[in-house]
């Protein structure tokens, strides 16, 4: 996908030229999820290349009509049995991504009365652009909301204004 951004960057305000191109590329590459490409899911058999078009192939001189119109039929029928392989696929390929972030990501918890640092807002000004620190703290837990969700206070004891998640804290080592 990244690859195809590049070329329409590229082809700047001409990129509606390269738009059709960019989509049968698209189309036409197999997903790593279901082993299959978009077309072949759609319409039950593989796209022919263009370059097969201008430079003839195997599959080009090999060309029968008849047995053309008999093989198109019978992938026709197989297309609903290829569609649930390549959703069997998916699922399966599913589970591993899930295995492998369940495996490499770590719950963080936090206790009222731990000293956490709170991610700096993305909308708060902050001097020293991308070198200016991420987190500002530290705070003190004052009460846990919901899993994962809790209230923070400053030190002095003022309240923090909103709930905070998990996900915008980390624990601060005194």
């Amino acid at each position: 996908m990244e690859g195809l951004k590049k070329k329409l960057k590229a082809a700047g305000s001409s990129w509606v030229d390269e738009l059709p191109n960019i989509l049968w590329c698209y189309r036409t590459t197999p997903r790593r999820a279901t082993g299959e490409t978009p077309f072949a899911l759609c319409y039950g058999f593989e796209a022919k290349a263009p370059t097969e078009v201008a430079i003839p192939s195997r599959r080009v001189e090999q060309y029968e009509p008849d047995a053309n119109e008999e093989n198109m039929k019978i992938d026709l029928h197989l297309v609903d049995e290829r569609r649930e392989q390549a959703y069997v696929r998916e699922e399966n390929y599913r589970r591993q991504v899930k295995s492998y972030y369940d495996a490499k990501v770590r719950s963080r918890e936090f206790q009222v009365g731990d000293y956490v640092l709170r991610r700096r807002e993305a909308s708060q000004p902050t001097e020293g652009g991308k070198l200016a620190l991420k987190y500002e703290g530290p705070y003190i837990v004052s009460a846990v909301v919901k899993p994962d969700t809790y209230k923070l206070k400053r030190p002095n004891g003022s309240n923090v204004p909103r709930t905070w998640n998990v996900h915008h804290l980390v624990k601060f080592d005194q």
